[in-house]
């Protein structure tokens, strides 16, 4: 009922920008251009390109972005995954490495 209130050109895109919960404007062109949006009053793309603002709501609501760069793209090494061979190494090479052997033992 609101947009009948508003006469501008410019009012009615902010409006309707806002009620579409703050769209990139090149989103809003796409979705103007392939008619998703066609019931929407005088909504056009010229007039997102010379009524619409930039606005803080959609500059906050892109903000949550994953950052790029954090995540290695390098393959993990492989690890030793036969668990019957155990690893060896010879005591003269010191390594961070502890090998365990588990047993039951039996009662007498």
């Amino acid at each position: 009922n609101n947009i009948y209130e508003l006469h501008k050109t410019c009012n009615i895109t902010q409006y309707l920008h806002a009620s579409l919960f703050s769209p990139t404007p090149s989103t809003l062109k796409k979705a103007i251009n392939n008619s998703f949006l066609t019931t929407f009053p005088n909504l056009t793309s010229t007039a997102v390109d010379k009524h619409l603002t930039k606005t803080i709501a959609t500059t906050w609501g892109h903000q949550q972005q994953q950052r790029q760069g954090i995540r290695s793209t390098k393959p993990n090494p492989k690890l030793n995954t036969n668990l019957e061979e155990p690893i060896t190494t010879s005591i003269e090479t010191r390594t961070n490495k502890v090998y365990v052997d588990m047993f039951t033992p039996s009662s007498p």
